[in-house]
């Protein structure tokens, strides 16, 4: 093993140097499947992991969360599949923000290096959130706006033995920055477009109000693109056209959600943001404001006020909280978005507002992914937790 301060020559291009990042390559290895639920998986390897680089982790308030860990399995395992020689590409998560966020942090080795442009690719696919059994379609754009073509990823689906398997410690993890260095990576990838003041930017999350998102975001769309904001509907767009509108933008406001993590990709961002949270302030400074502030020219939230019942029950049975629709004070978001923008705003009429709350309200009850993993029962509890939650608190007072 070797704790480098890499920077590997790369023909025809300037690269960066990321300091202290571990690399390491592991001999006559065979993988199995990770195993166990989600935040607690095992990764069996023969030979086991002696210096803990398989581990993946998570932080929160700065200490580290270990999620999946590797454990030396049975030495008489017999491999389905074999590969001379590969990069670990770590853990493959589903969804797309965890994708962003936790599954291609490992990569730096292939987009630092021309070493490494034959070798294939394995990930570990975790089980969260459904797991994968294939690359799906936003996995692959990634991975082709990394310049990774998706015939090189292997999924470790049986077990598979690797000749030498190179490792590279993970440069970011969810919650923490990464070393002086790796974001400069990024640049040199996709688009090379110059910022415009005139353009100002919001990226929607209201596709997705079933998993939670703020009532009234539909009217909050409306009333912008009238005022010349471009609205952004990140899930329309390829990584390649969502960085050339981030690269282009002075000011972009996000609802808080996935598309955010794409900007760990863009190498920095001259752009000034906004995040309109849905959860918690303290969540929202820390998974997002943090990596924010370090990327772009400036990063502040708008908290929301109240999150409502959610329907979604987990495979444990709990409650998804994080699958809330919340609350915010549609009047007073606007006001803040105008000053940010820099932009007069024609404001919307009381009436208006509690009308596209009362949509969005009528939009998540009825679309039947919000209440994902519940039974007839335990819908029907959460649906009478939320009536009593709207009507004791008057949270939605002027509505009907």
């Amino acid at each position: 093993c070797f704790v480098a301060s890499i920077g590997m020559t790369i023909p025809g291009r300037a690269h960066p140097t990321i300091s202290g990042l571990r690399l390491d390559i592991l001999h006559d290895r065979i993988l199995e499947p990770l195993r166990g639920r989600p935040l607690a998986e095992t990764l069996p390897i023969s030979g086991g992991d002696p210096d803990g680089l398989l581990a993946h982790s998570r932080f929160v308030a700065d200490k580290q969360q270990i999620t999946i860990r590797a454990v030396e399995s049975e030495p008489t395992l017999h491999p389905v599949a074999d590969i001379g020689e590969a990069l670990f590409g770590g853990y493959l998560f589903a969804h797309y923000g965890h994708f962003l966020a936790e599954s291609i942090h490992r990569l730096w080795p292939v987009l630092d290096s021309r070493r490494y442009d034959d070798l294939k690719i394995v990930f570990a696919v975790s089980s969260m959130h459904g797991g994968a059994t294939r690359l799906k379609p936003h996995m692959i754009d990634v991975f082709s706006y990394l310049g990774i073509d998706a015939e090189r990823i292997v999924l470790i689906s049986e077990p598979l033995h690797v000749g030498r398997l190179h490792v590279a410690e993970s440069a970011r993890g969810l919650g923490r920055l990464p070393p002086l260095g790796y974001d400069d990576i990024f640049k040199r990838l996709g688009p090379s477009t110059e910022p415009a003041a005139t353009t100002r930017l919001y990226v929607t999350r209201s596709r997705h109000l079933f998993s939670g998102g703020y009532l009234g975001e539909l009217l909050v769309e409306e009333v912008l693109a009238a005022s010349g904001i471009t609205v952004v509907v990140p899930e329309e767009h390829r990584a390649q056209d969502l960085m050339r509108l981030y690269r282009s933008a002075w000011h972009i406001a996000f609802s808080e959600g996935s598309a955010i993590h794409l900007v760990e990709m863009s190498g920095g961002l001259a752009a000034k943001v906004l995040v309109v949270g849905r959860r918690e302030p303290a969540f929202v400074e820390e998974r997002f404001i943090r990596m924010l502030s370090a990327l772009c020219a400036e990063a502040t939230q708008f908290a929301c006020m109240t999150a409502l019942t959610p329907f979604k029950i987990d495979a444990e049975g709990r409650v998804e909280r994080s699958w809330s629709p919340v609350v915010v004070d549609i009047g007073a978001l606007l006001e803040r978005l105008a000053d940010f923008y820099g932009i007069e705003i024609a404001a919307p009429s009381q009436q208006q507002i509690s009308r596209a709350m009362l949509l969005d309200l009528g939009r998540f009850a009825l679309d039947p992914r919000s209440s994902t993993g519940a039974n007839a029962w335990q819908l029907g509890r959460q649906l009478k937790a939320l009536q009593k939650q709207v009507g004791s608190k008057g949270l939605l007072d002027g509505i009907y």
